[in-house]
């Protein structure tokens, strides 16, 4: 299918664990050793589809880094509109998927640069896709158990200067995934206090399961008994505020003093590209290619790597 199809280009940074010498693009490019079969890269996500690392490869101009993509597959039935049945109504039968056949439901492209991401067509999929990674690094042997990789967006350098000259009036950060990334320890003495107890780490990779799936908000705010003449900005929020756009904290609202907002969906260093089509709903993967490659050029020359 000829024509062009819109996609986004985000950029985005992998957290390691604390003291390893690992990076994205080294567990990547093990798991394209230990796993050469793409059925062994494959994770039922609901009934009929999954989610699968359907290539690994190096770019192939000299390029550093490396390229992944991911497939979700679909290998239900649908639904298969028949218009030659009758001039009065269109017919509609079940047409089964091909055998060793699944529908593309979509595609992302990762250019993978030591810990460097820039993500196209990634959507609201970091938790997935950093799932994916992760449990695969850890069935190869290349992730210890109580690891974890997180891919997060990359703070916008310009805004992080703004919010230091304007400062901040208050904060509501989700910690949910704060809560989550805690790595587990063999033992840790527990305090008592109601913030040690939400804030401890996780004593067994049990812990770090069920800690996964707790929510959480934190509202912080600027004090009401100082006016804004008398202090111009409260440096404790405001240092909080340039933290959480630093580490690439996934959801949060920051209140400026000059009453502008930052929120993580408008932080996000991207750039919508257009790509050529292939089938219904997806797109050239060597034509994303070339653009990833184009677009790592344009932000290493901004500076956007420098984290």
């Amino acid at each position: 299918m000829t024509g062009k199809t819109k996609k986004k280009f985000v950029l985005k940074q992998c957290v390691v664990p604390l003291g390893s010498n690992i990076s994205l693009e080294s567990v990547i490019a093990e798991i394209g050793t230990k796993f050469p079969n793409h059925k062994d890269r494959t994770f039922s996500t609901e009934l009929f589809r999954s989610r699968s690392i359907s290539y690994v490869k190096s770019p192939s101009n000299g390029k550093p880094g490396r390229f992944v993509g991911f497939c979700l597959l679909d290998e239900s039935a649908i639904g298969l509109a028949d218009s030659k049945t009758s001039n009065e109504t269109i017919d509609v039968e079940e047409f089964d998927v091909p055998k060793d056949k699944a529908w593309l439901d979509s595609e992302i492209v990762l250019y993978i640069v030591e810990n460097h991401v820039i993500a196209c067509n990634i959507g609201n999929n970091e938790k997935s896709i950093s799932a994916i990674i992760t449990d695969l690094a850890k069935s190869g042997n290349i992730l210890a158990d109580d690891k974890h990789l997180v891919l997060s967006d990359v703070p916008n350098k310009l805004t992080i200067e703004h919010v230091h000259k304007v400062g901040v009036k208050h904060i509501d950060l989700d910690i949910s995934s704060y809560l989550a990334s805690l790595d587990y320890v063999k033992s840790k003495k527990a305090d008592g206090t109601i913030f040690n107890s939400i804030f401890q780490s996780p004593i067994s990779p049990e812990d770090v399961t069920r800690r996964t799936q707790s929510t959480g908000r934190l509202f912080l705010s600027r004090g009401g008994k100082f006016k804004k003449e008398e202090i111009p900005q409260d440096e404790w929020l405001t240092k909080i505020g340039t933290d959480i756009l630093s580490e690439g904290i996934e959801d949060y609202t920051i209140t400026l003093e000059d009453g502008n907002q930052i929120s993580s969906s408008k932080l996000r260093v991207n750039k919508t590209v257009s790509l050529n089509k292939k089938g219904n709903n997806t797109f050239s993967r060597e034509h994303a290619h070339l653009e990833l490659l184009a677009y790592y050029d344009e932000l290493k020359a901004l500076g956007s790597f420098g984290w």
